[in-house]
């Protein structure tokens, strides 16, 4: 099994859900700014060369959660088929079934690693859709991906805030209302 280019045995597969899992469970007690590889070691058990042979550095941990979801997106849509809504509806179930991830969002210090994780799937999903689109000026291609991946993860940060009151189905509607002056 293959996982962002990188070769993954059973061993692996486990210390990097480890690692996961402590991270995520340190981060309802600190910022993440405040927590060290040292602490995310000992919650899971794993020693800091083991960390450092799948991770680079703690943001790596967050962006390989959202790899893992990219890759789910991947295999259960066709971009080129599908419509933006189903991608949007999609993120939002990943993220009530996955309460403890998104629960990142809320977390200032990882504004920029968010920002960037979701600007490059945006780039990747839908820079065809982009391109093609009338109003699209490609000059200006960067504030378009970085205006979408912003206003993505403020909706998601503000659902999360508000403890996932409103349904799926409402925020994957609202949020494809409010690109739709973006992807037209």
């Amino acid at each position: 099994m293959e996982f962002a280019g990188v070769k993954l045995n059973a061993s692996r597969v486990r210390s990097m859900e480890r690692i996961v899992c402590a991270l995520l469970d340190i981060m309802r007690e600190e910022k993440f700014d405040d927590v060290t590889v040292t602490a995310i070691c000992e919650a899971s058990g794993v020693t800091r060369r083991t960390f450092y042979r799948i991770f680079q550095s703690k943001e790596s941990v967050i962006e390989s959660r959202f790899d893992m979801m990219f890759l789910e997106l991947t295999q259960n849509f066709d971009f080129a088929e599908c419509s933006v809504k189903d991608v949007i509806k999609f993120c939002f179930d990943y993220f009530n079934r996955e309460r403890a991830f998104a629960a990142v969002f809320k977390d200032a210090g990882l504004y920029d690693v968010i920002r960037q994780k979701i600007k490059e799937y945006i780039k990747i999903a839908y820079d065809d859709t982009l391109y093609n689109a009338s109003s699209f000026e490609p000059a200006y291609s960067e504030f378009y991906h970085n205006f979408m991946a912003v206003g993505i993860m403020s909706l998601v940060k503000t659902w999360v805030e508000d403890n996932f009151k409103q349904p799926v189905k409402t925020m994957a509607i609202l949020a494809q209302r409010l690109l739709s002056g973006v992807i037209a």
